[in-house]
């Protein structure tokens, strides 16, 4: 009897998982953002929210247009998803979102369409999201310019035509469009002879960028951002107004960069430390008010002919450089490259 009694204390505990009732509720959810039939930029967020008692395992969003079909995933709450990794834009978006919760039980589907914003009067017959910044900073400024082929430079990539290079001069450029952070395979951008008064931080996004070029401009300052753009090789902020250096600078001097050329004459500095700057071949700093400077004998500019008449590679004439407290004796005589001899 007491054998029996054992088995059923025994069968008692070990079962009642199995007389647990199943969960069988599916969770909730809706898409806060967008709105059906919402325009969209072509840099946006899907807001997810969704809700199951025992918690949201995931969310997955479908995202197609005729062309194809992407998937995206969020697991930690607040839900949110991109839809930027869209190359190829149709004129509308079909959004499909659902939400898993612990026990895999999966939510019913949250339908929308949006359009998207992206191509305006696109001259390439192509929707790739590049026309907007042109269409815009051509608003901005009220020009219209004929032929676009002589300021923006068109390439094939991943079956698409981008925009790689922008060269505006001579135009009355005031400002930048926040649109340019959509144009992520640039590697050229110039500005020159314009009227600029400020950069946009929005070109912070430009991470492909190994030129920068806005020269003879109205800026009084280089944007922190500048530290995080590491492909650089070539910077000319020359026949400006600034006065000095943002501590983002350094950053330039990682070991995985390469900037290679550094013009900044014709400003207003006071200082700068060029010394982490090994792989400089041309830094041309004349005309500025510098009285002090941090040049390492150790760079690739030592390596070149710095007096070349036509293109060269050292220039810090026209400062008021002292060859007190730093010497620079050891890498070449102070006086060719204007530094004075002070009381």
């Amino acid at each position: 009897m007491k054998n029996y009694f054992l088995i059923f204390l025994i069968i008692l505990f070990t079962s009642c998982e199995i007389f647990e009732p199943e969960d069988v509720e599916k969770p909730t959810l809706t898409i806060e953002y967008p709105q059906n039939e919402m325009r969209l930029s072509v840099n946006d967020t899907i807001l997810v929210s969704a809700y199951d008692q025992n918690g949201i395992r995931k969310i997955k969003c479908e995202l197609s247009d005729s062309f194809s079909t992407t998937i995206v995933e969020d697991n930690q709450s607040p839900f949110e998803l991109p839809v930027t990794f869209i190359e190829n834009h149709n004129d509308t978006i079909s959004i499909a979102c659902e939400a898993y919760d612990e026990n895999n039980n999966k939510s019913e589907p949250f339908l929308i369409s949006v359009y998207i914003n992206n191509d305006i009067n696109p001259y390439n017959g192509y929707h790739d999201g590049d026309e907007i910044f042109k269409q815009e900073i051509i608003e901005l400024n009220e020009k219209v310019i004929d032929n676009m082929n002589e300021i923006l430079v068109w390439e094939d990539i991943n079956d698409l035509k981008r925009i790689t290079e922008i060269r505006y001069r001579n135009y009355d450029i005031d400002s930048i469009p926040s649109s340019i952070r959509n144009l992520t395979y640039l590697s050229h951008l110039e500005f020159i002879n314009n009227n600029l008064y400020s950069t946009s931080n929005s070109m912070k996004y430009l991470n492909r960028l190994t030129s920068l070029r806005i020269q003879n401009n109205n800026l009084t300052e280089i944007p922190e951002f500048i530290g995080d753009l590491i492909n650089l090789e070539t910077i000319d902020f020359s026949d400006n107004y600034i006065d000095s250096i943002p501590n983002s600078f350094s950053n330039l001097g990682c070991d995985e960069c390469r900037l290679k050329i550094l013009k900044l004459h014709n400003n207003q500095l006071n200082f700068i430390d060029v010394s982490p700057f090994n792989f400089l071949q041309v830094l041309w700093l004349s005309n500025n008010n510098l009285t002090d400077i941090n040049l390492s004998c150790n760079g690739n500019i030592w390596y070149s002919d710095a007096f070349d008449q036509l293109n060269p590679s050292l220039l810090l004439q026209q400062n008021n450089l002292c060859n007190e407290p730093n010497d620079y004796g050891s890498c070449i005589d102070e006086w060719e490259i204007g530094i004075q001899y002070c009381d």
